[in-house]
């Protein structure tokens, strides 16, 4: 089973010629797609809110992926995609910071998933303390780790990001 620990999002996407509006997404749902591609031995670890759509968890479920997800009161994070013609990706989060991080995964949910030892986990971009506390528990049970950052959540600290990506095995 591969694992992979990180948030869902409902995107709304501007394309030039149509839009797409309240898809699935986020950093999390996309990678674990993309694995299932190649395996059918997928396992998601997620918070969700009480708006997403009951469809999209249904499909997820009939393609066989695992589902670990802790329901929070409040709205899914929610985001607006425009790509115009001959110009850079707008990427806009619509909830405030706050709720990306009540949405966020932590240690417990990872744990509460119960991922056997030895096992293969992705962890998507999140703050750098529920970064560290993850990867200490992975470590434990000697698991693969692969990890995704971004400057829009580790912009201090470099030394304890360094840290933490040298426990890990991918980055």
């Amino acid at each position: 089973m591969v694992y992979f620990v990180g948030h869902f999002n409902i995107e709304d996407i501007y394309y030039p010629s149509y839009s797409r509006l309240g898809t699935a997404g986020g950093a999390c749902l996309y990678a674990a797609m993309g694995a299932r591609i190649w395996t059918d031995q997928v396992g998601v670890i997620s918070r969700i809110g009480d708006d997403y759509p009951a469809a999209y968890l249904k499909t997820l479920k009939s393609m066989g992926v695992a589902l670990h997800l802790r329901h929070m009161p409040g709205p899914t994070m929610a985001s607006r995609t425009e790509y115009a013609a001959g110009q850079d990706r707008v990427f806009t989060m619509k909830n405030p910071p706050k709720r990306l991080d009540e949405l966020t995964p932590d240690s417990d949910d990872v744990q509460a998933a119960q991922i056997p030892t030895g096992s293969f986990v992705h962890l998507s971009a999140m703050s750098l303390e529920k970064l560290e506390r993850i990867v200490d528990h992975l470590c434990e049970k000697k698991c693969f780790i692969s990890i995704d950052t971004c400057d829009a959540f580790v912009r201090e600290d470099w030394e304890r990001l360094r840290a933490v990506i040298q426990k890990t095995n991918l980055f």
